[in-house]
């Protein structure tokens, strides 16, 4: 719940407005107040009060971005927000910081503008390929990302506020989030999953540093205004604040010349498979057992070059492409259960066969979301990399399609947002 009155209003009108409002939350229960000069925050037991003296919608809001550079699906959620937001605010101005680099964001982004600071603004795991995780790599960038890490939210603080920042949208950075607290400026964050989870999963809790990062983690979480949680989502009770809403995507366009762009024949009716990890490309694909199984075409999102055979193809071939016109353009989907790749093979009905990662918390929801919606199986590490695919595909093609769901999770973020600006 957000409402906004004039930052003067003084504390007695504030009281009868709070018993007016918020009924079972007239007691003050303040948990803090922060002062800026042109913004008063209250936080009052669940609800939170948002004083900015503005009566009307701000046309030119300018939107402080910060999204983990984790992969690319945090970017995808966000730019599929974003570009619901546009929608509403042609003249929004937008800040990302974020460690991919710009042609990556501006790829998915598209024609909206903006400033980007590329710096890290979380750790998320520090992975050699997208199957596997370096712990100790990972616990290093941790003890350098926590280190004075007080002092690194007044530093974000004091720069939103130069910005001129009025919203912060995070996608699921903990620093941003605090930092939009500090400087009393709303932080909205976007989360199918927070990093507190995977600190657990992977980590003991009881080794000192570990268990102080941990607190600064959820703390920082704790401060948010507001999260919006996308379904599936694994989030647990971290938010004080949460909404949730339908799956967020990019939609692709289905092109039926992606056949002629691979160069097959018209008699040639082999379904076409891809297979990718999440849009990174990866040497953990099985090509020499791909090599053996000519009953699919097999696109396969690597870096290297493939033995020649008329049933093999790269996603280089269709360089032109955007990722998500991919993946809507053919007839089945191999990888590992992400939310992106997840939400998108419900989206556009694909026979999906997959692997887990093991340890990340997040996939026992989604590969249980994937059995209620769509047509998905599950195959052990040991069977994806000896490609053992063919059988799990022909068994899913041939199930009923399931009922289709509601994708419209960007544009009801937007219209929450909206109620902030």
């Amino acid at each position: 719940m957000a409402d906004y009155l004039h930052p003067l209003m003084c504390c007695r009108e504030l009281e009868e407005y709070i018993a007016e409002q918020a009924d079972g939350y007239a007691r003050l229960g303040a948990s803090g107040c922060f002062f800026d000069d042109s913004a008063l925050i209250f936080r009052i037991n669940q609800v939170e009060l948002f004083a900015h003296g503005r009566f009307r919608m701000n046309s030119s809001p300018r939107i402080n971005v910060a999204i983990s550079a984790h992969g690319f699906g945090h970017l995808t959620q966000t730019v599929a927000v974003l570009q619901a937001l546009s929608h509403r605010y042609e003249n929004m101005t937008l800040r990302i910081q974020c460690a991919l680099e710009r042609s990556i964001i501006a790829a998915r982004l598209g024609k909206h503008d903006f400033e980007h600071e590329r710096i890290p603004m979380d750790v998320g795991l520090v992975q050699p390929d997208p199957l596997n995780v370096d712990l100790s790599s990972t616990l290093e960038a941790y003890a350098v990302f926590h280190q004075r890490f007080d002092q690194k939210i007044k530093t974000e603080s004091l720069k939103l506020k130069d910005w001129g920042a009025d919203i912060v949208l995070s996608d699921i950075s903990y620093l941003a989030l605090a930092a939009a607290a500090s400087a009393a400026i709303p932080g909205i964050a976007l989360a199918s999953l927070t990093w507190d989870h995977i600190v657990k999963a992977y980590f003991d809790l009881d080794a000192p540093k570990v268990h102080d990062w941990y607190q600064q983690i959820q703390e920082a979480y704790r401060l948010s205004t507001l999260a919006l949680l996308p379904e599936p989502a694994l989030v647990g009770q971290i938010f004080e604040q949460v909404k949730h809403i339908a799956p967020v995507y990019i939609p692709g366009q289905r092109k039926s010349i992606i056949r002629d762009q691979l160069g097959l024949k018209t008699d040639d009716t082999r379904a076409l498979v891809l297979c990718s990890l999440g849009g990174i490309a990866s040497a953990n694909i099985p090509t020499e057992a791909m090599l053996k199984q000519r009953d699919f075409h097999w696109i396969v999102d690597m870096d290297r070059t493939l033995p020649p055979a008329d049933h093999m193809h790269t996603i280089a071939q269709l360089a032109d492409w955007p990722y998500r016109d991919i993946l809507a353009s053919v007839d089945a989907v191999i990888g590992k259960p992400g939310y992106g790749t997840a939400v998108e093979v419900a989206a556009h009905d694909l026979p999906f066969v997959y692997t887990r990662r093991g340890h990340f918390p997040d996939e026992p929801i989604i590969s249980a979301w994937l059995d209620r919606h769509t047509r998905s199986l599950e195959i052990s590490n040991a069977d994806w990399f000896a490609g053992n695919f063919t059988q799990p595909l022909e068994t899913l093609r041939e199930k009923p399609r399931k009922p289709g769901l509601a994708f419209n999770g960007a544009e009801q973020a937007a219209e929450i947002i909206s109620d902030f600006l």
